[in-house]
């Protein structure tokens, strides 16, 4: 006589486990195939991610900001309203900064046009670590940064994309934290 136990293996999974010796050795541990499909998920999705970021910079323009390089300043305030600080007083030699990082994980510099946009994007900054970049998108341009920060540059049709990554430990894959997007002569 065979006894048939309901056993829940991961998250999703339910198996029945026979418990006659001849059958047991048979059963596989169907929990690694759990989280190998999310990793696979996650990873699929975090390269559209950084896909799409480099199609939208070929454009001078980053993911959920609804302005390109070229925008009027005007344009920017109209639409997201007198910025955290900046619209007309912290400037930095001619240019001026728009901070909207407390609302919209964005932040400007332009003139009368935008010049540059940075983006923050907790989504991203969760998900893009600095060797997956370099897997999806190749080897940079340029690398430099600090003990505690590297910058990646890319080329992106006309625009410069920088990528801003926090290193936190040693031996840990950096995490995103920043996305820098100028017009290509910008850093010069």
């Amino acid at each position: 006589m065979m006894n048939v136990k309901k056993v829940v293996l991961g998250v999703f999974t339910t198996a029945l486990l026979l418990t006659s010796s001849s059958l047991t050795p048979v059963l596989a541990d169907s929990t690694k195939h759990v989280p190998q499909t999310q990793k696979q998920t996650i990873d699929m999705q975090t390269t559209k991610a950084i896909q799409n970021v480099m199609q939208l910079a070929k454009q001078g323009k980053l993911p959920n900001v609804p302005f390109q390089i070229g925008t009027p300043k005007s344009t920017i305030i109209k639409q997201w309203g007198m910025p955290k600080y900046g619209a007309e007083g912290a400037k930095s030699n001619k240019y001026s900064f728009l901070d909207y990082t407390n609302k919209k994980h964005t932040s400007f510099e332009a003139t009368d046009k935008l010049l540059r946009i940075d983006l923050q994007d907790p989504t991203l900054n969760k998900r893009v670590t600095l060797s997956k970049l370099e897997q999806v998108v190749g080897k940079p341009v340029a690398v430099d940064g600090s003990a505690n920060t590297k910058y990646l540059t890319y080329k992106a049709g006309g625009y410069t994309i920088k990528f801003v990554f926090d290193i936190i430990k040693k031996g840990e894959d950096p995490k995103l934290m920043t996305v820098i997007l100028t017009k290509a002569n910008y850093w010069k």
